[in-house]
């Protein structure tokens, strides 16, 4: 199971800049929430191809911010729209929303 936070590898991809890191976890978190409402919506209409495109997204602003767990949870959800796979989205669209939470509640 990944980390919820991998702050070594997120200070890595800023050069160690502790502010520019605290700017790109602020922005990721505003991205997050319009995002997963709209992912909400997308998954309930079962429209595959906007939740692959949108769990996309994500999985680059939760990877850059060192979001370990919730960057393979958005991962995995791309994979399975991706792969048509209608019976997983749902349950992984409902993990990716819990790890993105803990995420935010961890680094506040």
């Amino acid at each position: 199971m990944a980390a919820i936070f991998d702050e070594a590898g997120a200070l890595e991809r800023v050069g160690g800049d502790r502010e520019l890191l605290r700017e790109l976890t602020s922005l990721c978190r505003e991205q997050c929430d319009d995002r997963l409402m709209l992912l909400d919506h997308e998954v309930r209409h079962k429209n595959l191809k906007a939740v692959g495109d949108i769990a996309h997204f994500l999985k680059g602003g939760l990877g850059n911010v060192g979001a370990e767990a919730a960057f393979e949870a958005a991962h995995s959800l791309e994979l399975a729209a991706k792969g048509g796979d209608l019976e997983a989205i749902e349950g992984l669209n409902e993990a990716l929303i819990e790890a993105v939470s803990e995420f935010f509640r961890l680094v506040g």
